[in-house]
């Protein structure tokens, strides 16, 4: 009877180690980026120079892009019209080294989105 249970464990074990091996090498799926649903990317918040915005909102919306400092003096105010998606890459190199707030807001001024993003650039 205990050599029975003991094959039987160490059965279920392996079963079960084998299970935890498939799941750690399959990919890794981000329900997030759904190409349905709204999502805010900046990449990475911590850059030297230049980074990465993607968006991808619920519905078709006049958005701009405001990066202000730690004050709210707005730096820079990108109008990007009416849009579903959006993907570009951002320059800062010409500002200092330190923390920005990156905002995304639509055209009543609302907030859709806001990060704090540092730049690491040494002027």
């Amino acid at each position: 009877m205990k050599k029975t249970l003991l094959v039987l464990s160490l059965i279920f074990f392996q079963s079960a180690f084998c299970q935890l091996i498939e799941k750690v090498n399959s990919p890794i799926k981000n329900e997030s980026l759904d190409s349905n649903k709204p999502y805010f990317i900046i990449s990475p918040k911590s850059f030297y120079g230049t980074f990465s915005v993607q968006l991808n909102l619920e519905q078709l919306e006049e958005i701009k892009i405001i990066i202000t400092d730690l004050n709210n003096n707005t730096l820079i105010e990108k109008k990007l019209g009416k849009l579903k998606k959006y993907f570009s890459k951002m320059s800062m190199e010409d500002f200092a080294t330190g923390k920005y707030i990156f905002y995304v807001k639509n055209e009543k001024s609302e907030v859709l989105f806001q990060t704090e993003i540092e730049n690491l650039q040494n002027n």
